[in-house]
């Protein structure tokens, strides 16, 4: 017996085959499957996002405390302990400590000779670059090549529209460009 039973209900799925666009409905057997990545519709949910960034732009001093907890974890458990034993594995007693320097946050110059200091918590800094133009930049026009594979056709024309819209507003002149295609990553 494989341990999965003919009247179990699928999973609905969608999957792109390679080199192609366009979406196929698939069904997968929930008990050999598991989700990975995020979905087109998550990435776009700003409250999804927004709750992930606190998992993934973690402080150092969170981050430490994160895996100080996860190994205790690890620890605690004698079957994790028994399945790293017998791939010939081991946790570190603590976490190595590493000696480094924190930077002062960097300094955005602005074309009218303006400054403003970037947001070391939020690690961006496109709202001010939206506001204001570069000191200089190039016209950039449509003399431009995004490199792709097949799957990532719809990603590099979502890109090209994005910079025809957000160049002009910083000053730089970008429209148009041309998306090549490679047939494997």
């Amino acid at each position: 017996s494989s341990g999965i039973n003919a009247e179990w209900p699928l999973r609905p799925g969608k999957t792109k085959i390679q080199g192609n666009t366009v979406e196929r409905q698939i069904h997968l057997v929930p008990e050999v499957c598991y989700m990975t990545g995020l979905t087109d519709n998550m990435r776009s949910d700003y409250r999804i996002m927004q709750d992930l960034a606190q998992y993934t732009r973690q402080d150092p001093d969170k981050r430490h405390k994160a895996l100080i907890g996860f190994k205790e974890s690890i620890d605690e458990s004698t079957e994790a302990v028994n399945l790293l034993t017998s791939w010939g594995l081991e946790m570190s007693p603590g976490i190595l400590d590493v000696t480094g320097r924190q930077q002062p946050p960097e300094q955005i110059l602005i074309k009218n000779g303006g400054t403003f200091p970037c947001d070391a918590r939020k690690e961006s800094f496109d709202n001010i670059t939206r506001k204001n133009f570069v000191i200089s930049s190039a016209e950039i026009r449509d003399n431009f090549t995004v490199v792709c594979t097949s799957k990532d056709i719809a990603a590099a024309n979502t890109f090209l529209e994005t910079v025809a819209k957000v160049g002009p507003a910083c000053g730089i002149e970008i429209r148009g460009g041309n998306v090549l295609e490679i047939r494997s990553d």
